[in-house]
């Protein structure tokens, strides 16, 4: 993400990852899964987490997005009220990689376009 997008990453001891592009603050927090019930758990972390990082590091922009970063598809394992609380209610775009890509659902795409995923 940072090397593709020519990005500098804002170091911070509790962010796993905080960038700017166009004056907006990228928070992305990352989780690691392996059944749904440590799914669903780390899911709730990193809503905390995310908005946590979010309003205490605001010095940085008054502007942020927020990413979940999951290290692997969880489309499977994911309920559909669980994506419409991240992305409709709480306004976390949560996405994966694959093959070192950057992906997120179809229909959040759009948020994850900025990202050069060469």
């Amino acid at each position: 993400i940072i090397n593709n997008n020519n990005l500098k990453s804002q170091y911070n001891q509790s962010i796993d990852l905080y960038c700017v592009f166009k004056n907006t603050g990228m928070i992305f927090e990352i989780k690691t899964w392996t059944n749904k019930s440590k799914f669903l758990r780390q899911t709730r972390l990193a809503i905390g987490q995310l908005f946590v990082y979010k309003k205490r590091h605001s010095f940085f922009t008054k502007n942020s997005k927020m990413y979940l970063v999951y290290d692997k598809n969880p489309s499977k394992i994911m309920p559909k009220w669980l994506k419409e609380l991240l992305y409709k209610d709480c306004k976390i775009i949560p996405c994966w990689f694959v093959s070192r890509k950057l992906k997120t659902f179809k229909e959040f795409q759009k948020d994850i376009n900025w990202i050069k995923n060469n």
